[in-house]
């Protein structure tokens, strides 16, 4: 689980749960992504899209903003796009959609392999396959 919020506040919480022995970790992060916080990035971000000529997809492309899958139109999937920087990851619900629907191969292509131990400690013991591009913990590769 990620929170997101008011720095003094997240680490208010960080405490309260490590004095509980829950274990927990500050991400360091520029901003509270997919919160309020970010919001007047929104709009900039809208205008930027709305610069974007896409396409109605010729597959099945999920969001995890919405736990399914993006809309056809592509005014649709310029909002969806655009609220995505204010509204919360709903990771596990989207991989257990992609999963309800034959999803059976995963390919993480981000830094650290963080996105394929979470869905392997979603799906745990379910026939599934998980390739991460790029485990290094340094980040990028170069």
């Amino acid at each position: 689980m990620v929170f997101g919020g008011a720095s003094d506040q997240i680490r208010q919480l960080h405490q309260q749960l490590e004095a509980k022995k829950v274990h927990c970790r500050l991400l360091q992060v520029s901003a509270a992504f997919h919160t309020r916080y970010i919001a007047a990035a929104a709009t900039p971000f809208r205008q930027k899209l709305a610069a974007v000529s896409f396409q109605a997809p010729h597959g099945t492309l999920y969001s995890t903003a919405l736990a399914q899958a993006y809309p056809d139109t592509p005014a649709a999937i310029t909002e969806v796009l655009a609220n995505q920087l204010i509204q919360p990851v709903l990771f596990r619900q989207t991989i257990e959609a992609l999963y309800q629907q034959g999803g059976r191969l995963f390919i993480e292509i981000g830094p650290k392999g963080v996105l394929g131990k979470l869905v392997a400690d979603i799906l745990k013991d379910r026939p599934h396959s998980v390739v991460s591009l790029n485990t290094s913990d340094k980040g990028e590769e170069r």
